[in-house]
């Protein structure tokens, strides 16, 4: 009997984590990008002498799980080919999400969470880096920058 309560508890989880996902994208028969959701679970036989009790578990146990489910989706939607996730609009398909042009890079976030795209030169110039010369070279060479997470937070 414990095996079958414990086997109705983890479906009835599954079942709960499915229908938050729907509320972030996933479709129906879709698998759950994101894989094993962890959630914390603390279980006190005491606490559920009372419907009201109940109910606030369940509550609080929803909006954790929301949360972690909500995590997820957006981590596995911020990686698109060419493109940066913007806080802004919690997409990575928005048009602040893709340079202007073929020349610009990602340089940081601005206050808003939106990304912000500079010229390669300009953020070498700004940057002080002495190979923004190499761009413009007869045969232009690879110029490859490195940035920190605090420099590509930058206003946030």
């Amino acid at each position: 009997m414990p095996d079958e309560l414990a086997a109705t508890a983890l479906k009835s989880l599954s079942t709960l984590v499915r229908a938050l996902a729907t509320e972030y994208g996933l479709t129906p028969g879709e698998s759950l990008p994101t894989g094993r959701l962890v959630l914390p679970l603390s279980v006190d036989p005491e606490l559920f002498r009372s419907k009201e009790q109940t109910r606030e578990a369940a509550a609080q146990l929803v909006d954790e799980a929301r949360r972690r489910v909500r995590e997820g989706m957006e981590a596995i939607a911020s990686f698109r080919l060419g493109r940066v996730y913007c806080f802004q609009c919690r997409s990575a398909d928005c048009i602040h999400s893709a340079p202007g042009t073929p020349a610009q890079v990602f340089a940081g976030f601005s206050a808003t969470g939106k990304p912000t795209f500079k010229e390669l030169a300009n953020l070498c110039l700004e940057r002080g880096d002495e190979r923004v010369d190499r761009i413009y070279a007869d045969v232009p060479e690879v110029v490859a920058i490195a940035q920190e997470g605090d420099d590509l937070k930058g206003e946030l």
